[in-house]
């Protein structure tokens, strides 16, 4: 069901996957363009956002700072996955691999590769602020915790 905190999430994490993304493309340049990861990224983070943080707000600044931690390590995850995926498949297009286990098991190692590649202190403090900072946001527009403790009104005898 759609709620303020999931709208909120899904385009802070989108934002936060589009600028991290213009930082990566400058990384790559001497390979080949990508003038579509920014889109792509956004777009994954879109569904973290909605799905991880948006689900979780309400729960405190203390959850917050868990689900945007974990909201974005796992739009690091999807987007270095699906981006080596893509890859793979240019590479397969070209015949640089010998079988289907083969092009598999590049993904794997693309995703090594690339990850160390990107692992630097600039996408890295930009994603995890980004990300905390996001959360934060998020938690402010979730509303009422889901575990508020009840009200209890005062009783005379």
């Amino acid at each position: 069901m759609p709620t303020l905190a999931k709208v909120i999430a899904a385009l802070l994490f989108a934002a936060l996957a589009f600028y991290d993304s213009t930082i990566i493309q400058g990384m790559f340049v001497e390979e080949r363009p990508l003038p579509a990861l920014p889109y792509w990224n956004a777009i994954f983070g879109v569904i973290c956002g909605w799905r991880i943080a948006g689900s979780r707000a309400g729960q405190g600044y203390h959850g917050a700072v868990g689900y945007g931690l974990t909201t974005t390590s796992a739009l690091i995850l999807m987007c270095l996955f699906f981006n080596c995926f893509a890859e793979m498949i240019r590479r397969s297009m070209r015949m640089q691999y010998d079988g289907p286990a083969e092009a598999v098991v590049a993904v794997m190692d693309l995703m090594v590769e690339f990850g160390q590649r990107v692992a630097t202190q600039e996408v890295l403090i930009t994603s995890f602020a980004g990300g905390l900072a996001a959360a934060f946001v998020v938690e402010a527009f979730g509303g009422t915790p889901r575990h508020a403790p009840a009200l209890a009104l005062p009783t005379t005898h």
